[in-house]
């Protein structure tokens, strides 16, 4: 089966996203993804609903850069984003308690990676 990609994992990031956890968050997350597959990625988070786009926005609460390798190594659990940020590797600017609670937005996150994958780890 064929790697996932970062633009797969944007495009299927609504479907990730769990609305239980996303009561009253109001926010807008920029991220700038480098490396080997490079882009600009918007995510709009209101009203329990998860909106992705490509592109910038300015102004938002919570800005990401990372390389698309280092993205795809934290969203399979297999890089520790406090790690990634602590060696450089992943930089935020921005809402640091929005950052934080993004793992529990994005709680089915990784079950559906791992659908789409086959995988069982």
């Amino acid at each position: 089966m064929d790697e996932i990609t970062i633009r797969d994992i944007m495009l299927n990031l609504p479907r990730a996203f769990s609305p239980e956890n996303a009561q009253d968050v109001r926010a807008v997350v920029q991220l700038h993804v480098t490396g080997d597959e490079p882009g600009d990625w918007v995510i709009r988070i209101q009203e329990g609903q998860c909106e992705v786009s490509e592109g910038q926005v300015a102004g938002a609460d919570l800005v990401f850069t990372a390389e698309a390798r280092d993205l795809l190594e934290m969203l399979h659990g297999r890089l520790n984003p406090l790690s990634a940020y602590m060696m450089g590797r992943l930089d935020f600017r921005g809402n640091s308690t929005l950052a934080m609670k993004l793992p529990s937005l994005f709680a089915k996150g990784m079950a559906y990676l791992k659908q789409q994958r086959g995988q069982d780890q």
